[in-house]
């Protein structure tokens, strides 16, 4: 299990508050190791009180909370990672603040990324660097977007 949970209360050079910027933060993700070699996991985003500017009558922009799956393995050499993740499973509809100073350039705010299925490979090395001795670890990772699903509307 990992997690963490961020509080910011941030100001401009004026004392008001930031705008746009989410003041609670919170992130989760379970890891469920089956079979020799298999995982599994699911991730949790919370994103909490994100305020406009005091000039910005727009309403705020609503907390929302994105949920992946992911399903993997250590497949072939110890190196080499596989998986499969599906982000944004439920297709949530969410939106991330636009700056008031592009209305009306955009109206409204920037839409999420709808449901989308992604394939990963992750490869470890190792390296040894003669002259000094060391020991360097370095991975690489390639990421494939297999399918994006229209999202549904409302």
């Amino acid at each position: 299990m990992n997690g963490n949970y961020a509080y910011q209360k941030t100001e401009d050079t004026n004392g008001e508050p930031s705008p746009n910027s989410p003041e609670n933060q919170a992130y989760l993700e379970l890891v469920w190791k089956f079979m020799p070699s298999w995982f599994a996991s699911t991730q949790g985003s919370w994103i909490g009180d994100i305020n406009r500017s005091p000039d910005d009558s727009r309403d705020n922009v609503d907390n929302y909370t994105l949920i992946n799956l992911t399903l993997g393995c250590q497949c072939l050499t110890p190196q080499l990672n596989l998986s499969l993740a599906v982000k944004n499973i439920f297709d949530k509809k969410q939106y991330a603040p636009s700056p008031f100073e592009v209305q009306p350039a955009y109206p409204g705010d920037y839409p999420l990324e709808g449901r989308s299925i992604f394939f990963s490979a992750d490869y470890t090395f190792e390296l040894w660097e003669k002259q000094a001795g060391n020991h360097l670890k370095s991975n690489v990772e390639t990421r494939f977007l297999v399918k994006k699903f229209k999202q549904k509307s409302g």
